[in-house]
């Protein structure tokens, strides 16, 4: 393989073709605000700004190169999507957010964040509005936690080696501490009870404690969890056991994390020759263990304390990138106190295989339209998102499906598309199941006149669905109900507890949940009670059955209960679940509404309880991390996706974190103390130290999701090779480490020096970050940065959360509640975008025509025996062949 610098090579030819498809993808995103574009053309821009550093640093690159970095980066473009994402829902608020699953592997709190509230029937906070931009991103040396039902792309093995590495110092003095207890004397100074995590994916708790038990060969009814989770959950879950059995946990523990090392090592090129056993690569991709403590007593299913640890941090993007510690710590400070709207989180709500429209077909009984609704190609192209090459396999075999009206020959041809999709998809797994049963069965009797052979087959088609796919759709318009039922609640009958509620006495006792009574409400309302605290001990009926006690019919006639049911009544005669000629009074309707629940849970499976209204987290934390530093965010100057095809076309980009400089176009100087973070998990990365024209290349992500060890080939494959003295702006006591997503072109190289040579700007200030102005923003004399600094605000750019949530608990929404994310429109924003992209697409055609007709006219010179100087700067003011700025451009043509 010839090097990439070549015009003629591999990656020249790749770089023009991807350059062309990025700005027509560029037009399609601003005209259509089309987000499968969007993540095509981000990847496009990651692509490009690889290839970018090639050419320059000379390397080469083979095709498996490629391959690996398709594949590294691939968990790279996952994370970072929320980028994009964020800015397209701000400007498409009314539009359906796609996202309702882990297509592209979006993590399911981003997710979340930034789904619409009106799609999960939330229609009320705890907290105040904000029109605030956030980011809530996992680092992979926490402990995560994801929802039960999440199906967005988690953390993986590997980012589980750091957090268990970290606990294996302690193991020693734990195990000593075992040793003495078992010496004591019987039933005195024993700790008893063994803590520690597991990370599981794609496996359920149960299972993931079955490989626990045959690795350590410890008996599984030793274990002991809060909850028993399904396999679609990917996370961190805490887990007990005797002590006595600490040796071997701790020990099979360290041999399982050495086998995920040496699996890594491999898989990056390092330790090749080094042996792995089948068992533990299996095991390892499914389940690790670590971080052992002692605790005091044992877990048990539904035991709402010492449930799953959760720690997540909070990042604040947009075009600021900052907000005021103030506003953010009296959030959290609330949160504490009063906790926050159990909502159900949108992986219960609207993900495939938990839809709630699909859910009203089948409580409707409308089973041939739920078929349709499955086997819909634009109903599947909405699940999805953003398309993958996987997604599109489904998306064209439903096409193919529906275009011929179902015919058999058609549904083997979908079915044979279908494979080369991702079948663990559960949009994939319905649509599979059902091709199946129509391939095979291509005759049905009709059940009445009305029904056509079509909708038959397709009712067969749905009956024959496992119990558990068609429950999860129902329970996911439950979820959505309840979602309904407690915004009314707060929005009509305020934040205290009313007579007539249904209310719990005890803490975490749902069987206890009773009317309130006036000693109730006047014990609350009291110096000794618990004021608005008290809405934590007030309960929200599931939609189903309710105990023969609590029937909505039994309610006194206005009270929170009373109106509740009637609202319910509205809620199923919208979405078409109350049976017609039943309307009456509302007596009679309460009355007809309790058969209406019984027959639901009967028929469909619904859950029968109460859910909690409102969830106090136990044990919250939180670290606020402060810096008058630009974040990774805040080095996105661009207001729109066009600004950052510009960059990434043109290299025009901000340096972040470590190689920004302060705002305002002053000298860089070495973070001070006070402007360090306060917490002990910043995402600032420190420069690394190495010789002069070898200097390791960071991850240019991990300012915000930490360091990672998917990159480590790329700091490998890339040492050495930079020019050194296409940094002699920078500062030389302190040199950054080099940013392959951030690095300036040429061009802009070439500009700054021309500017230093005219005297227009010193040559101590070059800054990397234009002034600190938002470039492609008109109207704006100093920086954002500068302003808060003259206004002495303090201000926050993350914060870190810690916090144990019980298994009831939407961890999700705890996040919407700290935030409360509103969509809203920019349209000025959008079209100062779109007049500087316009003047961009002007500048380009104007300098690829310039340069066209220098090419001739040099061409021309050339068959007369004439030189011409190779660029323009070669003529005018850079005639000189001395000095620091002619250097500079003679290595950066030399590079190009």
């Amino acid at each position: 393989m010839e090097a990439v610098g070549g015009e003629d090579s591999f990656v020249g030819a790749f770089f023009k073709e991807k350059v062309g498809d990025a700005v027509r993808l560029g037009k399609r995103v601003e005209a259509y605000g089309d987000l499968q574009g969007a993540f095509l053309l981000f990847r496009y821009c990651v692509f490009l700004k690889l290839i970018y550093l090639a050419r320059v640093m000379g390397e080469r690159i083979s095709m498996n190169d490629w391959g690996r970095v398709d594949r590294e980066m691939g968990e790279v473009f996952s994370c970072t999507m929320h980028l994009i994402v964020a800015e397209w829902v701000m400007a498409h608020p009314q539009a359906h957010f796609p996202l309702s699953h882990g297509s592209l592997g979006i993590l399911n709190f981003q997710r979340t964040a930034l789904a619409t509230d009106e799609a999960m029937g939330i229609r009320c906070f705890l907290t105040e509005k904000t029109s605030l931009p956030v980011v809530l991103n996992f680092r992979p040396e926490d402990f995560h936690v994801y929802e039960r039902e999440g199906r967005g792309r988690a953390v993986t093995v590997g980012d589980f080696v750091d957090l268990v590495t970290v606990g294996l110092s302690t193991e020693e003095k734990l195990l000593e501490d075992v040793r003495q207890g078992t010496r004591g004397s019987r039933g005195r100074g024993r700790r008893r009870v063994l803590k520690f995590y597991v990370y599981r994916h794609a496996i359920d708790t149960l299972n993931a404690l079955k490989t626990v038990a045959e690795l350590s060969n410890v008996p599984l009814d030793a274990f002991s969890v809060c909850s028993y989770r399904g396999g679609d959950c990917v996370g961190i879950q805490a887990v007990t056991c005797p002590s006595r059995w600490a040796p071997h946990l701790m020990s099979s523990s360290r041999r399982l994390l050495q086998t995920i090392v040496r699996a890594q090592r491999k898989k990056q090129g390092r330790g090749a020759n080094e042996m792995v056993t089948e068992e533990g690569a299996k095991a390892a991709h499914s389940v690790v263990f670590g971080g052992f403590c002692f605790a005091d007593f044992d877990l048990r299913p539904g035991m709402e304390t010492g449930g799953d640890l959760l720690r997540v941090g909070i990042r604040f993007p947009g075009p600021r990138g900052t907000v005021p510690v103030d506003e953010i710590s009296e959030r959290l400070r609330r949160v504490e106190k009063f906790g926050f709207v159990n909502f159900f989180g949108q992986e219960s709500v609207t993900v495939p295989g938990a839809n709630w429209r699909m859910g009203t077909f089948l409580l409707r009984g409308a089973k041939a339209g739920f078929a349709r609704s499955v086997l819909d190609p634009a109903e599947a192209q909405a699940d999805a998102g953003i398309e993958t090459e996987e997604d599109g396999a489904l998306r064209s075999a439903l096409e193919v499906w529906a275009s011929s009206d179902g015919s058999p020959a058609a549904t083997q041809e979908a079915l044979r598309l279908i494979e080369n999709g991702r079948k663990s998809e559960p949009s994939v797994q319905e649509a599979s199941l059902l091709l199946q049963h129509l391939a095979i069965h291509t005759e049905a009797a009709p059940s009445s006149p009305a029904e056509s052979p079509l909708d038959a087959r397709l009712r067969e088609a749905v009956e024959q669905l496992p119990f558990q796919i068609r429950q999860a759709h129902c329970k996911a318009y439950a979820s959505k109900v309840w979602n309904e039922l407690a915004s009314l609640r707060i929005q009509m009958m305020g934040r205290e507890v009313l007579k007539g509620d249904f209310f719990f006495p005890v803490d975490g006792d749902y069987s206890s949940v009773r009317l309130a009574t006036d000693e109730d409400v006047n014990w609350l309302g009291s110096p000794g009670g618990k004021g608005v605290v008290g809405l934590k001990q007030v309960a929200i009926p599931l939609l189903g059955a309710v105990p023969e006690n609590l029937k909505f019919s039994l309610a006194p006639e206005g009270s929170p209960s009373f109106r509740l049911g009637l609202h319910l009544v509205g809620i199923l005669q919208r979405d078409g679940l109350w049976p017609l000629g039943s309307v009456g009074g509302a007596s009679e309707d309460l009355g007809f509404l309790d058969a209406v629940l019984r027959r639901l849970s009967d028929e469909h499976g619904l859950k029968t309880g109460f859910r909690p209204l409102v969830q106090v987290p136990a044990s919250l934390n939180f670290q606020i991390e402060k810096s008058e530093r630009p974040s990774f965010f805040g080095d996105i100057r661009a207001p729109s996706l066009l600004g950052k095809l510009e960059k990434a076309l043109g290299g025009i980009s901000s340096s972040s974190s470590s190689s920004s400089t302060a705002a305002g176009g002053s000298k860089q100087k070495s973070p001070t103390k006070g402007s360090q973070a306060e917490t002990s998990h910043s995402s600032q990365t420190s420069p690394s130290s190495s010789s002069e024209g070898a200097r390791e290349i960071r991850n240019p992500f991990a300012d915000v999701f930490g360091s990672s060890s998917s990159f480590s080939f790329l700091n490998e494959a890339h040492k050495g090779g930079i020019n050194p003295k296409a940094l002699k702006s920078q500062n030389a006591e302190e040199p950054p480490a080099r940013d392959i997503f951030a690095s300036p072109s040429p061009r802009r190289l070439v500009e700054r020096a021309t500017a230093v040579s005219d005297g227009k700007l010193g040559a101590e200030q070059a800054p990397e970050t234009d002034g600190g102005k938002l470039e492609g923003v008109s109207g704006e004399p100093e920086s954002f940065l500068d302003t808060q600094r003259k206004a002495k605000t303090e201000m926050c750019r993350a914060v870190t959360i810690r916090l144990v949530l019980s298994p009831s608990v939407s961890a999700s929404q705890l996040f919407r509640e700290i935030m409360h994310v509103t969509d809203g429109t920019h349209p000025e924003s959008l079209q100062r975008a779109a007049a500087e992209y316009a003047d961009f697409l002007k500048e380009e055609k104007e300098r690829v025509v310039a340069r066209k007709k220098e090419r001739q006219t040099r061409q021309k010179r050339m068959k007369d025996g004439k030189r011409l100087p190779e660029s323009r700067e070669e003529s005018g003011e850079m005639e000189a062949s001395t000095g620091p700025e002619a250097t500079l451009k003679t290595d950066l043509r030399r590079n190009e």
